[in-house]
Parts: C-alpha cells; structure tokens; sequence
C-alpha cells in the first residue's frame, strides 16, 4: 500500500474509534441520568415523556401499595403477638406474659436493684361455686374479679390469670410494705363487690399471699414463698392476706382494723375474724344480668365489666364483617375521644382522669342499644360498633355524644371543667377489612380533632370530611 492510502486508512480508523468513543461516552451520560427525569425521550418514534412518566407513575404506586401491606402485615403480627400474651376469658395477660414479666423485672433488680414484689390471689371455696352455680356463672365471677383488679392496681403492674382461679400481680418498684398494703386492698374490695349473673347475686372472696424479692434469691423462690404465704392465708380461715418474710408467714392486718399479725409456721392453722363487710354493691355481669342500682364510687365497677377491650373490639368487627360480606346487615364504627384529657390529668391528677374516662364510658352506655359494643380503645379513647345501622342513623348517634357530654359533669361534682369530645365515624365499604376500616375511623377521628372541639368527621373512603359535609353529599 502506498504511503498515501496507508494515510487515509489510519485517519479512517481514528475517526472511526474517536465516534465509538463519542458514542460510549453519551452511553455513560444517559446511565449518569435520572432514571425517572422528565428530560428523559422515549424511543418511540414520535413520543414525548410520557410513558416514562407513567412507569415512574406505576412504580409509586407499586412501593406505596407495598408500604401499606407491609405496615397491616405488622400490625396483624402485633395483635396476634398481643393476643398470644392475653388470657381469652378475662383479657389478663397469660401465665406465658406473666413468666417474661417476671424474668424481666428479676433482671432489672440485678443490674439496677429496683424492688419488686409479688402477689399471689386465689378464689376462696370456688370449686364449690361452681359446682353449685355452674361453670358459666364462675366465668363471670372470673371476669369480675379481673375488673375489681384492674379498679384497684397502678398501670404499672402486671396482672395475671395464673392459672384455672389463681391470680398474680407483679409489682414494679414496691417494697414489702406497699405489696401488703396493696394486697389488703384488692382483697377489700373484692369482698365488697357484689356479682350478678343471671338474675342471681354472688358474693366471694379471695386468699392473697405476698413477697418480696430479696437478694440472693432466684424468681422461682420467690414465687414459692409467695405461695407459701397464700397457702397460709388458706389455712388460717381464707379471706385474708398473709405476707413471707423470709423466714416465716405472717398476717397482715386489715384495714382499719387492730389485729396483731398472726405467725403461721410449718403445721399451723391460725383462725382469724373476718371484719364485718359493707353491703356490696351488684356488679352486673352477662347479657341475662338485671339492672341494680350502683353508689357513685361503684361506678367504675359498673362499668368496667360492660366495656370490651381493643382485642375484643376487633374480633366482633371481623365477625360483622364476615357477616355483611355474606349478605348481612350493615355496620358502623364510631370513634369518640375526650379533648384536652392530657391537661385535665396535669391539673388534677391521674385518680381524676381515670375517673372522668369512667364516667365518659357510663354515659356512652345510656346511648347505646343492647346489641351494641363499647370498647375502651386507648386511654382516652372509646369505640362503638354499632350493628344494623344506615348511615344516617350513625351519622345521628355520633352526633349526639358532643352534646351528652355538654349536658353532664364528668369531671364531678367538685369540679368544674368543660370537657369536649372529638368524634370519628365510619360505615363498612366493600374493600374494607378490619385493620382498614379502623384505619379509617382512626383518620375521621384525627381529622375531627385537629378541626377543634366539639368536631364530628366521617371518612367517606378516601377522605375525611366534616358530619355536615357527608350529609350534603350523599343528600
């Protein structure tokens, strides 16, 4: 090849990788892009950003519809894991919650040395009960004192249903002399609550044995001389606390009575007065239970066996669900919560609060029908499923309660507070199941509350809106 075609072949072949090069180059700048980049061409003759966007779009959608089943999945797994803890019958925490509890706070006392103590309750002569009264009878009794325990314990202690008629509470931060004085109150007012089940009044009792536990010892001990202390309780007559020392048993006196403690070692059987007991006041218990009248200071004991929990809550939405998907009646939820509670609590105390949301729950009942369900939802919050109901007869109820709690004292008579509420309603769609349909009145609720007092909001859907704005719209 001559030297001037050997020329023109190179320059060729320059010319040729300096293109390749070129195109390898904008082949990176298009990868360095935004994927998702509005600048981006399709390669289709003639088309615009569109389809990418669309894609960009979809993908969104993708992740957000990924999201969502990801946080229901999340909290299916928290309410089985909840109810994998909760005692079925008396919606304590179980013998499983109660051994993790225990192990818990034994490992806090060896690295911080916080106290905690331990009581043991057992249901005097209820193997009789039941076998005079029958098996459904006994659950109520069960149910109740379940209530009159969560009545008369702090929210921080752990109760337990340990098993068949046995009881336990673990008790954070309590030395020995606050478990006896909490025992003895529990036992009190056990023995003061009336039952009802059935048109039938009952009247038990329980034994409660206490310790504490002390350096050195293991929970499995401690648990043992708490039992030791029950047993003792039992021998010495029933209805009455005993405490383990260490050493030995002993009574503790009840209150506001002058008794010295009795000491009970291996063998002994010690018998006790019974105080004499106050009339008791009829706790109402099942769907068969007559009306019986309540003081002002039973109030809570009224009321506390008629509320549902939130496990519970979402059980019967489930089964409404079912039903109303199998071609049955219609539903509604509604979400009624007290305004400003957290204030009122700063002011006057947690007692007050916690009597206020009682009574709040005793005057939700006198609107209620008897095929209704209140649920205590949180704290400051109530739920009411409402079966057979159109829209606009919920729309009615909830917009009833802002005016009921107008009309009453909830704060008592000594005080003098206007408490509002912000109320949330909702009613069954097609592509609602229960986490979604609470979502949704959890979202009318949120909305109703930050709107101000006094507020009522229905979530049609896709959205929250105003009670009055709902009506307009479906006419």
């Amino acid at each position: 090849m001559d030297p001037r075609s050997r020329g023109l072949s190179q320059s060729a072949h320059h010319q040729d990788g300096h293109e390749r090069g070129r195109a390898q180059h904008a082949s990176q700048g298009d990868l360095r892009r935004p994927l998702f980049s509005g600048e981006v061409r399709s390669p289709v003759a003639g088309g615009g950003p569109r389809p990418v966007v669309d894609a960009n779009e979809r993908l969104e959608h993708e992740l957000a519809s990924a999201k969502e089943r990801l946080e229901d999945q999340a909290r299916q797994i928290e309410t089985h894991a909840f109810e994998a803890r909760t005692d079925a019958l008396t919606r304590l925490s179980n013998r499983r919650a109660f051994d993790d509890e225990l192990v818990r706070r034994f490992d806090e006392f060896q690295r911080q040395g916080r106290p905690f103590a331990l009581a043991m309750i057992d249901l005097d002569h209820f193997k009789q009960f039941n076998d005079r009264n029958g098996h459904p009878a006994g659950d109520e009794v069960l149910r109740g004192i379940a209530a009159v325990l969560r009545r008369t314990t702090r929210t921080m202690d752990l109760l337990a249903r340990y098993g068949g008629e046995e009881f336990a509470v673990i008790m954070p931060g309590a030395v020995l002399d606050d478990a006896k004085s909490a025992a003895e109150r529990v036992r009190g007012a056990i023995a003061d609550a009336g039952f009802r089940y059935d048109g039938k009044s009952f009247q038990v009792t329980v034994s409660v044995g206490v310790a504490e536990l002390q350096s050195g010892e293991n929970v499995s001990r401690l648990v043992r001389r708490a039992d030791e202390a029950l047993y003792a309780a039992k021998t010495a007559g029933r209805d009455a606390v005993w405490y383990h020392s260490g050493r030995s048993c002993l009574a503790v006196p009840r209150t506001g009575g002058d008794e010295s403690p009795s000491v009970a070692t291996s063998g002994d059987s010690v018998a006790t007065s019974a105080a004499p007991k106050t009339a008791p006041h009829p706790i109402r218990l099942g769907p068969a239970a007559t009306p019986a009248p309540a003081e002002p200071d039973n109030l809570w004991f009224e009321s506390s066996l008629r509320f549902a929990d939130r496990p519970a809550l979402c059980q019967q939405v489930r089964c409404r669900l079912g039903e109303w998907k199998r071609g049955g009646e219609s539903f509604s939820v509604i979400f009624i919560e007290i305004d400003q509670f957290r204030r009122f609590c700063e002011l006057h105390g947690q007692e007050a609060g916690e009597a206020v949301v009682h009574r709040f729950g005793d005057l939700l009942m006198t609107a209620t029908r008897q095929m209704d369900l209140v649920a205590r939802y949180s704290s400051t919050t109530y739920a009411m499923l409402l079966p057979k109901t159109t829209p606009s007869e919920a729309a009615t109820v909830a917009a009833s309660h802002p005016e009921h709690v107008a009309d009453n004292r909830l704060a008592g008579p000594d005080l003098d507070w206007p408490f509002t509420v912000s109320v949330g309603l909702v009613c069954v769609e097609e592509s609602d199941d229960v986490i979604r349909l609470l979502q949704r009145c959890e979202a009318a609720l949120t909305s109703a509350r930050t709107s101000g007092a006094n507020a009522v909001h229905f979530h049609n859907g896709q959205w929250a809106e105003t009670l009055s704005e709902a009506m307009l719209t479906t006419g």
